[in-house]
């Protein structure tokens, strides 16, 4: 219905917007308005899906913003959907339903991170460049790290869903990465591998490192 530019705006073609348009003013089918609604539902609960708070303890501010931002995003597109979809009232009134739990999701875990103190990482511990796979939305992020596991954990935590590493290299190549792939970029850090190169630079990576 929808894609997310670089910087997270809504990029919508012409054909989505008027489809938008009929959405809002009641002209599609029950059946069409659901399907787009249940989408747009599932991509915003995807951010807190399992959220744990148990496995949020411990992060760093640097982590913990990644939560606030997926839990940012996901209520931004609850808005999105209880607004377009209001001459749909099931749907409208689950999105309404929905930035409520995201909003105090985002309101419980606020305080503990902005208030940590655990922002820089340890002296032993050296910048990685990772790839990981979204099983759920299919999307790669490239992103750095000096501590994979801490990462991990707190990308989960916001997520919701396990996330599989598809590559762990040795430096900061981030940036260079982020480049390489920029047609790809669906928002933040996530990528859509569309014709399977980013994929193939992981296996051409994991040849080098076992060469």
């Amino acid at each position: 219905m929808f894609e997310l530019s670089g910087n997270g705006e809504i990029v919508m073609s012409s054909e989505a917007k008027a489809l938008v348009e009929a959405i809002i003013k009641g002209e599609v089918s029950d059946e069409v308005a659901y399907k787009y609604g249940m989408q747009m539902l599932h991509l915003a609960s995807s951010e807190i899906r399992e959220l744990d708070s148990k496995k949020c303890t411990g992060l760093s501010k640097a982590e913990g913003r990644i939560i606030l931002d997926n839990l940012e995003h996901g209520r931004h597109i609850a808005k999105m959907t209880e607004s377009i979809f209001i001459q749909y009232p099931i749907i409208s009134q689950s999105a309404k339903g929905l930035y409520s739990a995201l909003s105090y999701s985002y309101g419980t875990f606020a305080p503990a991170i902005l208030m940590s103190s655990s922002d820089l990482p340890r002296k032993d511990e050296s910048t990685s460049t990772y790839f990981i796979f979204n099983p759920i939305s299919k999307l790669i992020k490239i992103g750095r790290t000096n501590d994979i596991k801490r990462r991990i954990t707190a990308l989960q935590c916001g997520i919701g869903i396990p996330l599989d590493i598809l590559l762990l290299v040795s430096g900061d190549r981030e940036k260079e990465c982020h480049q390489k792939f920029s047609e790809f970029r669906t928002h933040g850090e996530w990528f859509d591998d569309k014709d399977g190169r980013i994929r193939a630079y992981i296996k051409s990576e994991k040849s080098k490192a076992s060469a």
